[in-house]
């Protein structure tokens, strides 16, 4: 996977400021706007790691880490995803290790647990206002329902 821990940054930026446009190639397939944070954002706090405007955390690994809003009630129902084209296409009767890590954010209200990660062979896109959001699509790698991930102080596997 390309860029998996999101510390490759665009040639343009510097230190990056809220977009993941900093961190190819992933992108928002929804239309949503996912934020990046890292430790060398010094000038704009709001986005810098360990402290920003979700809290205090440390990235899992390396400097800096996605954020996604996952849920939210109000004022309309939507949901960001983050995507990226892989390096190179999943081959069949391989075995691969596929892991992701998250965190439920300081300010956050809800916890998930029905969080997954999706492969296709083609890029996906879709609305983030959709009211059934990504619902034609099965997770292939999926955490189970119910088993909520509510620490905010460390990061929980997802494998």
């Amino acid at each position: 996977m390309p860029n998996g821990d999101f510390e490759t940054l665009s040639d343009s930026v510097l230190c990056p400021v809220g977009g993941m446009d900093a961190c190819p190639p992933w992108v928002s397939p929804s239309g949503g706007s996912p934020v990046y944070f890292n430790s060398c954002t010094t000038l704009q706090l709001d986005f810098s790691v360990p402290q920003n405007i979700f809290g205090f955390q440390f990235a899992q690994s390396g400097n800096g880490y996605a954020n996604i809003g996952v849920y939210n009630d109000a004022p309309l129902n939507f949901r960001e995803y983050l995507q990226v084209k892989l390096i190179d296409s999943l081959k069949p009767n391989n075995n691969y290790l596929v892991k992701f890590y998250i965190n439920l954010s300081d300010s956050s209200c809800y916890a998930v647990s029905k969080i997954g990660l999706y492969f296709s062979d083609t890029a996906i896109k879709k609305s983030i206002y959709d009211a059934s959001p990504f619902t034609n699509f099965t997770p292939q790698i999926q955490n189970a329902q119910g088993n909520h991930i509510t620490n905010k102080d460390n990061w929980s596997l997802i494998t």
